[in-house]
């Protein structure tokens, strides 16, 4: 009834505003790879709802993920796309550790849908379908980003805009992000423990799991090399593509692939501190970055400079150090969840 509703009174208030005219944004010829990553999202999401194979449907939801992250960096999103990425990886990871904890296959629906979840089903995507096309038919006339294209390189001396705008322009806005990224996990954290402290919840059967000699293999050579190139993200983001968030998500997937292919606890000894040091650190240095202006007077989150240009990096100011606590909170809080999932 609900859904129902919404999507009368939306189109209702739609036809009449538009006096019965549809205005159609300006299309472009798709191309040959948009047919096909577009054919790949939609068989993807219908046999993630057909199939009753959990390992179908994590490789069905990775699939639609990568698809995506794929049309982000050909329609000139290369850092969405980056991120999108990491994300898809550390997915297939998490189910990775729990799977085998999840409770047995029920299917709780018919087969066949009935004609009222088709109609629902299509009325929805049709209503979302009907406000995209409504909001690409109007030209933006925000000045915001044409301010942000004049003075990223000039104000912030930063060339990747997208980084720019997460460090320092809006960096309050991403303290209170990664803050709330942290305040998710204790949440997470706390029903996890929850969980594991349920005797009965615990009755599980063990397993004798086959370690992979060429995973093991591989990963003593792969972890150091995607550390490094996480680091090389983390320092080349205000003026290339990357930056503290998504370095974060490879330096955690690189730690987490360190894990599985070796163990947990092997990586608990070889970083040496706890995961939720590294979430405390890398808030209290992106809160220390935004202090040191206010030592000079200035607003709190300014962003101060040193005068040199560095090889790669290029300026150093508070806004790198901003980047480099976000990096180790995205770190911390993803070991933090991950490890505690792998402790079984």
């Amino acid at each position: 009834v609900i859904a129902l509703t919404t999507i009368a009174l939306t189109t209702y208030t739609a036809w009449t505003r538009l006096a019965g005219s549809f205005p159609l944004p300006a299309w472009t010829a798709p191309r040959f790879y948009d047919y096909v990553l577009t054919a790949i999202i939609i068989i993807a999401a219908i046999t993630v709802t057909r199939t009753t194979s959990r390992l179908a449907t994590i490789a069905m939801l990775g699939a639609i993920g990568y698809s995506i992250a794929i049309l982000f960096m050909l329609y000139s999103a290369p850092d969405l796309s980056m991120v999108q990425f990491a994300i898809e990886t550390l997915t297939v990871i998490l189910f990775v550790l729990v799977i085998y904890r999840l409770p047995k296959f029920i299917q709780r629906t018919r087969r066949i849908p009935n004609v009222s979840d088709l109609i629902i089903s299509l009325a929805s995507g049709g209503l979302m379908t009907l406000l995209m096309l409504l909001v690409s038919s109007h030209a933006s006339e925000s000045t915001v980003s044409d301010f942000y294209s004049r003075n990223s390189l000039s104000n912030a001396y930063g060339r990747n805009i997208v980084n720019v705008i997460l460090v320092d322009f809006r960096g309050l806005d991403t303290l209170g992000e990664i803050t709330v990224l942290a305040i998710a996990a204790i949440g997470v954290l706390a029903l996890i423990q929850l969980t594991l402290g349920d005797k009965e919840t615990l009755s599980i059967p063990q397993r004798k799991i086959q370690k992979s000699i060429l995973l093991e293999s591989s990963a003593l050579y792969m972890t150091p090399l995607l550390l490094i190139f996480s680091i090389f993200l983390l320092l080349r983001g205000h003026n290339k593509i990357g930056g503290g968030f998504v370095g974060g998500l490879v330096a955690a997937s690189a730690l987490m692939l360190y894990a599985i292919a070796i163990s947990p606890d092997a990586l608990r000894k070889l970083i040496s501190i706890k995961p939720r040091l590294l979430v405390a650190s890398g808030l209290f240095i992106a809160l220390v970055s935004g202090l040191i202006g206010m030592l000079w007077g200035k607003p709190f989150m300014t962003g101060l400079w040193l005068p040199q240009t560095f090889a790669v990096i290029g300026k150093v100011g508070t806004p790198i150090l901003f980047d480099v606590g976000v990096y180790l909170a995205v770190i911390g809080v993803v070991l933090w969840i991950l490890l505690t999932f792998a402790k079984e």
